[in-house]
């Protein structure tokens, strides 16, 4: 988490018709490439029991100085997660940030991210203009 783009951005919609499981996850972990799947089985480990896992995009990120990103969606019976769950699953310095876009994902997800998504939050994080 030495850089300073690394983050966990997440959205959560909630569906009452789906009884079961009604909160449908959304997440992209910004991070080192070795740590974006382990900091993403430590989220679904807190979120247990999850439902149709889905990963969304994976792969390095232009212009971040090395990052990766790795982007899914699941159901989960949990709706949110509290500060000390998420300092679990991330650390205690880890940014995590609930990002409304991530609610509008457009297929084919695997170029959604790379293209539309992850640049804007490189340029946000970074107040790079576009190239």
């Amino acid at each position: 988490m030495g850089n300073h783009l690394s983050q966990i951005r997440y959205w959560v919609a909630t569906d009452d018709s789906r009884l079961a499981l009604p909160n449908l996850w959304t997440i992209c972990i910004i991070d080192g490439h070795k740590n974006t799947e382990k900091i993403r089985d430590s989220m679904l480990q807190e979120l247990d029991p999850i439902a149709q896992y889905e990963k969304l995009s994976i792969g390095p990120i232009k212009k971040s100085g090395g990052l990766h990103h790795l982007a899914y969606n699941f159901l989960s019976e949990d709706g949110q997660l509290e500060p000390e769950q998420w300092v679990k699953i991330y650390g205690p310095n880890g940014k995590v940030h609930r990002d409304l876009e991530l609610n509008s994902v457009i297929s084919p997800a695997s170029d959604w991210f790379p293209k539309m998504y992850l640049p804007r939050v490189v340029r946000r994080n970074t107040g790079r203009k576009r190239s």
